[in-house]
Parts: C-alpha cells; sequence; structure tokens
C-alpha cells in the first residue's frame, strides 16, 4: 500500500492538539478550580463528576453508530460542534451571576455539553484515522503516532499555560486567558482538516444495512474475540491514569509540599511522552505491537511505585518518575489505538462505533477516579491544603492503587490475541 504523504500526515495530526489542550483543564484543574474559587466540598464536586460523567458516557457509543450509519454528516457535525465546546468551556470556568446560586447545576449542565461536543469530535476524528490508514499494519502506526503526538503537545500547552496564567493574574481571570487560547487553537487547527471534505466521504458501500444496526454493531464488537479482549486491556490501563490525573495537583501540592513546582512536572511528564513516540514507533516496526507495549507497562510499574513512599520536598526525585512514567504513556498512546485500528481492518461498519465505546471506556474511568477516589480521600481524613491532616491515604490512591491496575494490564495483554495479526 502506498503510504500517506507526510503532508497528510500533518493536516490529520494537528486537529489532536486542540482536542487534548481542552482535556487536561477539565480532568486535572476544574476539581481543584471549583474547590478554591467556588468553595465546593471534594466529595460534592467529585459527585457531581460522576454524574455529568455517567450522563455523558452512554452517549458515545450512540454517537459512533450514528457516524457509521449516517457518514455524509460527520463532516457538518464536527464543525457544529467546535463552536458550542469552545462556548461551553469557557462558561465552566466563568459562570454568569445567575448561575451563582445554582453552580452544582451549572457544573453538571456545561459538562455534559462540552463533553458532548467532544465526544462528537474526537470519535470522528479517530475513526477518520482508521480509513486514512486503509487497514495497513505499519501505516496505522503512522497514523496514531502522528494524532497522539500532536495530542501530547496539546497536553504539553495545557500543562504549562494554566499554571502560567494562574501565577500571573490568579485563577479566575487566568482561566479566562485560557478558555480565549483555546478558542483560537480549536479554530485554527480544525480548519487543515476540516477542508479535505473528500476525507470524510470514504466509505465501504459494501456493508449490508442490517450491519448498521445499534445492537447488531454492540454484538459484533462483543462477538470479535480480538476486540472483546481488547476493550478489557484499554479499560483496565486507563483507570491508573484517570486516578493519577485526578490526584496529581492534591498529590503535589499537599504530599510534596511543591504547589509551585506543579506545572513544569506535568510538562516534563507530557514532554517525555511526546518525545518518546517515535521510539515507540519504530520498535514496533521490528517487534510487532504487543512486545513493545509490555515493555511500556512494566516501565510504568517499576518508575511509579516509588511515588509512595517520597515525603515533602522530594521533587527531584518526583521529576524522575514523571520523566519515566512520561516515556511509559507515550507507549501506551502509540500503541494501543493502533491495536485497536488493526482490529477493524475487516470490520468498516464498526470505525467509528469501536472509537465511540473507546470514548466510553475512557470516561468511564475518569467518572470512577473522580466519584470514588475523592470522596474515599474525604472519609480517610485527607483535607486538601491542610497540613494537619495525614497524606498517607493520598499516596496509596495516588501510587500504589494504579501499579496494582498496571499489573493487570499485562496480564490482559498477555492473553489477548490481537497481535497475532503481525505480518512477518
Amino acid at each position: 500500500m502506498t503510504l500517506l504523504p507526510q503532508r497528510d500526515l500533518v493536516y490529520y495530526g494537528l486537529f489532536g492538539l486542540p482536542l487534548a489542550f481542552a482535556g487536561l483543564p477539565l480532568y486535572v484543574h476544574l476539581p481543584h478550580y471549583y474547590n478554591a474559587v467556588h468553595g465546593m466540598e471534594l466529595a460534592l464536586i467529585g459527585g457531581l463528576l460522576l454524574l455529568a460523567r455517567l450522563v455523558d458516557t452512554v452517549q458515545d457509543p450512540l454517537i459512533g453508530w450514528a457516524g457509521d450509519r449516517w457518514p455524509q454528516h460527520r463532516r457538518r457535525a464536527m464543525i457544529i460542534s467546535l463552536p458550542v465546546m469552545a462556548v461551553a468551556f469557557a462558561a465552566l470556568f466563568h459562570p454568569p451571576a445567575f448561575a451563582k446560586g445554582h453552580l452544582a447545576v451549572w457544573l453538571v449542565a456545561l459538562l455534559v455539553v462540552v463533553y458532548t461536543a467532544f465526544s462528537v469530535l474526537s470519535i470522528f476524528y479517530n475513526a477518520l484515522g482508521v480509513r486514512l490508514a486503509g487497514g495497513d499494519y505499519h501505516q496505522n502506526t503512522r497514523v496514531t503516532a502522528a494524532r497522539e503526538g500532536m495530542v501530547l503537545v496539546g497536553v504539553v500547552l495545557a500543562a504549562a499555560l494554566p499554571h502560567a496564567f494562574v501565577q500571573r493574574f490568579g485563577m479566575s481571570e487566568g482561566f479566562m486567558y485560557v478558555s480565549g487560547i483555546f478558542a483560537l487553537l480549536l479554530a485554527g487547527f480544525s480548519f487543515p482538516l476540516l477542508a479535505r471534505g473528500e476525507w470524510f466521504h470514504q466509505r465501504d458501500t459494501g456493508v449490508p444495512p442490517a450491519a448498521l444496526a445499534i445492537g447488531a454493531s454492540l454484538a459484533a464488537c462483543w462477538q470479535a474475540r480480538d476486540l472483546r479482549w481488547l476493550f478489557g486491556l484499554f479499560f483496565v490501563n486507563a483507570l491508573p491514569v484517570a486516578f493519577t490525573s485526578t490526584l496529581f495537583l492534591f498529590f503535589v501540592e499537599d504530599r510534596l509540599d511543591a504547589e509551585s513546582e506543579a506545572g513544569w512536572l506535568l510538562m516534563l511528564y507530557f514532554l517525555t511522552a511526546a518525545a518518546s513516540i517515535p521510539v515507540w514507533s519504530a520498535l514496533s516496526r521490528h517487534y510487532g505491537k504487543r512486545r513493545p507495549l509490555m515493555v511500556a507497562l512494566l516501565l510504568a510499574v517499576t518508575s511509579f511505585i516509588w511515588a509512595y513512599g517520597l515525603q515533602a520536598g522530594e521533587v527531584t526525585s518526583f521529576a524522575i518518575i514523571c520523566a519515566l512514567s512520561g516515556i511509559a504513556v507515550g507507549g501506551d498512546m502509540a500503541l494501543l489505538p493502533s491495536l485497536l485500528s488493526d482490529g477493524l481492518k475487516e470490520r468498516p461498519q464498526l470505525h467509528s462505533f469501536a472509537f465511540g465505546l473507546w470514548n466510553f471506556l475512557t470516561k468511564l474511568t475518569l467518572a470512577l477516579a473522580a466519584g470514588i477516589a475523592l470522596p474515599l480521600l474525604e472519609v480517610a481524613g485527607y483535607r486538601p491544603g491542610d497540613a494537619a491532616t495525614s497524606t498517607q491515604a493520598l499516596a496509596v490512591t495516588y501510587a500504589l492503587l494504579p501499579c496494582a491496575l498496571k499489573l493487570l494490564s499485562i496480564l490482559l495483554l498477555f492473553l489477548i490475541p490481537l497481535d497475532a495479526r503481525r505480518p512477518v
């Protein structure tokens, strides 16, 4: 198969940057923001985030199915979702005066709007990558690496800019600048992708209409043994990231007593992840995808478990942990979506639906992390910013639990049959 031109890879990959830029403020900064600015208790924030996620997650497979059923509307749906997401993101961090007395309702409602627009954009964007790769084993990795590389650039910007603006202007005004930059990135980086209208009309015409029924799509994913195992692996492997993302700022501020260091530590983590993606992609060309991914998972456990023993002031040690675990997550990002693309090679009627399930599992893990970890920490006696409370429960939830889940991921990866497709 002819390699996709580098220019097309760039045009495709660029859109991953603004999508990723939106994610970090929502997953990492939002709980902290509503606690610090609006005085919401952690248990309430966790419950509201869980509620919004539960409302949101059920729609992702439906959005994916709709994209497969009516492919001619995918591009139009993305164009409509762009301004909706930009406006809702800004309103989420800057509630109007009439919403101040109903912040819980405002938070849930705006989160659902942002999540819905994000789902439409990300599901159709990821599914487009499968079509552009054309089912080629190695080209799947090239397309995935182009997308995930720009995703990590977006995450690095999201790690650096909010922290810098908050330090300079304060939390409320700082996120006003963040919202404006996000809107500009979303408009500018979506144009090269959406201008290529012909990309959105590639479609296998031999798929029987009955195969596009939502029940049939779900049954097809379940009956495909490789996809069933892969979705299980992805769910278990995403849980550790969800827990650490939710608790990162609390761990740095209260366990390490290093609030001012949070920005560059996040940047270090994502920069090493971005820098490692070409390496993981090269390894997959020589050794397939299973073995490099196994190495990445083992690296994640052996590097991150040391975070449990860290105490106040041990920023250098935590920086080393961030760098090594960043390299490990680069392997996840380069190889896991590529494995899903391999599994969809002969299943064109499931492209959008499968990534809808993928999004569903991602959001479910984040909902579980916010809805379980935060209330449990409060019950255990942890209070953010209170030096008198113990941070032992925080260390267990942030470090030991994710490592245990990574070990389970290694077992699942060992059993999964998907990589048998690797060409000789």
